[in-house]
């Protein structure tokens, strides 16, 4: 229900872009407030009543009661999602944590949250893509792939190790045989695999459009080429995926630093909202009110993936009430990936390194 609210209204800020409208601003502004302070007040009022029975998992849902998509790990697209068990013994070869994550991790309470997912964001890309398709920009559908990245992926991530303390089983997996690298990475790849197969179902509008402008490039219909449609497809799937890669080393770093799932959620949000929707405000207050050029004040934005994406198509963005100089597009795409990925690198080491020194400190303690 969340998504089905905040996707499209996140969608309709940012192409609307309220802050062209100083008292539109304000009052958006004092509105979601408010809207803020009542729902805070809801949901104490809600925490003093007991909350409902547990949910079952997969395996135990009765499918003939559930509307619209079923999962059954048997079928598709349930089998992609989570593959059923062989029956089998595992092989000496394969990593336990590896399947653990796959087979319980994201079914394991219920296939309601997955299910909702698919069928909203599957449902509400349609106007997007609709929008994109007649403004001739990409980057409409691109950022409604972002958003919905942004939300989903803190909220599979953030729980990675958190999940082992809430459940005791943290101090479990330092007396198996695995090693630090077998238990982190297969983690990581688990988490990666299902937020990508998630963000993957939003790609055949995506390739559709491509299509579509390979089509008319070809036929002369526009003024761009076949391969300036395909570097603007190989651009904008990057810039998607580092920010899968970046928000997951993001989450899974304060996971295993905060010692709750909700704390370390919280954070996720927080640092990447920063990071990415603050230069969209700082961009707005230093072009419009604080006079400065607008080729220097585009320079905020390199940590943004909405710069990035906006970047690939100058032309498009600008007859859309915003203003992207085609001498700095460039920059904005190289810029953000270095850092993306040099800082995703650099939470990935250091996820290693705190384990590490986790791990050292049972040792001794358990000596």
């Amino acid at each position: 229900v969340s998504y089905v609210v905040i996707v499209p209204v996140a969608l309709i800020f940012l192409i609307a872009n309220p802050m062209t409208n100083f008292p539109a601003a304000v009052t958006i502004a004092i509105i979601s407030f408010i809207a803020g302070v009542v729902l805070l007040s809801m949901i104490a009022r809600r925490l003093k009543i007991p909350f409902d029975k547990a949910p079952v998992s997969a395996e135990d849902e009765n499918t003939d009661e559930q509307l619209g998509l079923v999962l059954d790990r048997s079928r598709f697209p349930g089998k992609i999602l989570s593959p059923p068990s062989s029956g089998k013994p595992l092989d000496e070869k394969e990593n336990p944590v590896y399947i653990k994550e796959l087979r319980y991790e994201l079914f394991g309470r219920g296939t309601l949250l997955v299910r909702l997912l698919l069928q909203v964001s599957l449902v509400a890309a349609l106007p997007f893509f609709i929008i994109a398709a007649h403004i001739n920009g990409l980057w409409v559908y691109s950022f409604y792939m972002l958003v919905f990245v942004m939300l989903i992926a803190p909220s599979f991530s953030a729980g990675i190790f958190t999940q082992e303390r809430e459940r005791a089983t943290f101090d479990l997996l330092l007396t198996t045989p695995l090693t630090k690298h077998q238990i982190i990475s297969a983690k990581l790849r688990a988490t990666l695999r299902n937020i990508g197969i998630l963000a993957g179902f939003l790609t055949p509008p995506l390739l559709l459009y491509l299509a579509i402008r390979i089509i008319f490039a070809s036929e002369g219909k526009e003024n761009n080429h076949v391969s300036d449609v395909a570097i603007l497809g190989f651009c904008t799937c990057f810039i998607l995926a580092a920010t899968i890669i970046f928000v997951i080393a993001l989450s899974s770093f304060f996971s295993l630093i905060c010692r709750t799932t909700m704390r370390s959620m919280i954070f996720s949000y927080l640092v990447a909202g920063s990071l990415f929707f603050l230069p969209l405000l700082v961009y707005q207050v230093l072009e419009r009110f604080a006079g400065v050029p607008i080729s220097q004040a585009h320079w905020f934005g390199v940590t943004s993936p909405f710069f990035s994406l906006a970047s690939l198509e100058p032309g498009s963005f600008t007859a859309h009430g915003f203003h992207i100089p085609a001498d700095i597009a460039a920059y904005h795409l190289v810029i953000y990936g270095a850092i993306t990925l040099t800082s995703s690198l650099a939470l990935i080491a250091a996820i290693y390194m705190l384990y590490g020194r986790y791990c050292q400190l049972r040792h001794d303690i358990g000596m």
